[in-house]
């Protein structure tokens, strides 16, 4: 799509829109990378008319992120499309080279709580035990953090490494490392009000140790892993957003 092709929103509602695009008219091979997308319900396109259904969880993705994807083009989903990642496992179990741990815990506090301290990411070392200095490399245009840098102290090892931000929906955060030592990181936080100011969050992370470090994230090792980024983590956010 161009700038001559704009998207023209007929009528939205909430987790559904109803939108006319020119580019669209011939029919709907250009809404594949759409419908494939994490969040996306269902994604349909009249080739009489031109107009879109899109269908979404709004728990997972946000409207302007939905539009995106269409403005972007299939070409734009294949760039940012992430290394294929393992199914759900038991926590220590490897796949591809793959490790996962997923915590799930109540909060008394409220979800944009739990976002407002988590995207705060200058004040990470007032409250992360391991993080010593965060620098924002970039930012979003509602001033969030996308690209980060953060040093942390584990042990009597610094270690350094660079993360992406996205922000899917109101209440969730998902990152990426772009640069540090492990081969690749993935994960996310979630935050469902469970009301009377209380929050489900789930906080899931992935990690491909890669050649150097597959050995060392094993066994006893890996317990030591998971302590600190899953347990530890969720329970300074936790202090954090209740005190």
């Amino acid at each position: 799509m161009n700038e001559t092709d704009p998207i023209r929103i007929l009528r939205r509602s909430p987790g559904r829109l109803r939108l006319h695009a020119r580019a669209l008219h011939e029919g709907g091979a250009e809404l594949a990378h759409v419908a494939a997308t994490e969040g996306v319900l269902g994604a349909r396109v009249s080739p009489r008319t031109g107009n879109v259904l899109l269908e979404f969880d709004e728990s997972l993705i946000d409207e302007p992120s939905v539009l995106a994807l269409i403005t972007a083009g299939p070409a734009h989903q294949r760039r940012v499309q992430r290394p294929r990642r393992p199914n759900r496992q038991t926590e220590g179990e490897a796949r591809d080279g793959w490790l996962r741990a997923e915590r799930a815990e109540t909060i008394r506090a409220r979800p944009a709580a739990c976002i407002d301290a988590l995207s705060d990411f200058e004040r990470y070392p007032e409250w992360q035990a391991y993080v010593t200095a965060v620098t924002i490399l970039r930012r979003d245009g509602r001033g969030r953090g996308v690209r980060v840098a953060t040093r942390a102290q584990v042990g009597e090892r610094e270690i350094q490494f660079t993360t992406s931000y996205r922000f899917p929906s109101p209440n969730r955060i998902v990152f990426d490392q772009v640069d540090g030592e492990l081969e690749a990181v993935h994960g996310s936080w979630a935050f469902r009000s469970l009301g009377r100011g209380r929050t489900r969050a789930t906080y899931v992370i992935e990690v491909k140790p890669g050649r150097l470090l597959n050995l060392l994230l094993r066994g006893p090792m890996y317990e030591q892993f998971r302590d600190v980024v899953l347990e530890h983590f969720m329970s300074e956010l936790r202090v954090r957003v209740e005190g």
